[in-house]
C-alpha cells in the first residue's frame, strides 16, 4: 500500500488545518475553547428546552382529550339517568 503523507507531522497539520476550516465554516472560532464550548452549552441547553417544552405540550394534550372524554362521558349518563 502506498504511503499516502509523507509522515505523520504532515498528516496532523493537514487534520489539524480541516477540522479548523471545518469548525469556522459552522461559525465556531477555534481559537476561542472557551467560546466553543459556551456555545456548545447554550446549544445544549436549548434543546434540552425544546425537549421539555414538547413533553409539555404532549402531556396537556392527552389531559385535554381525557378530560374532553370523560365530560361526554358524564354528559351521557346524565342524560340517561334524566331519560329514565
Amino acid at each position: 500500500m502506498p504511503e499516502l503523507f509523507a509522515n505523520e507531522a504532515s498528516l496532523k497539520k493537514i487534520v489539524r488545518e480541516s477540522v479548523h476550516e471545518t469548525l469556522a465554516s459552522l461559525g465556531f472560532t477555534p481559537d476561542e475553547p472557551h467560546a466553543m464550548q459556551a456555545d456548545m452549552l447554550y446549544v445544549r441547553k436549548a434543546r434540552e428546552g425544546s425537549d421539555e417544552l414538547m413533553r409539555i405540550i404532549k402531556r396537556s394534550t392527552l389531559m385535554i382529550a381525557f378530560s374532553g372524554m370523560m365530560y361526554g362521558l358524564f354528559e351521557g349518563v346524565k342524560h340517561y339517568v334524566r331519560t329514565l
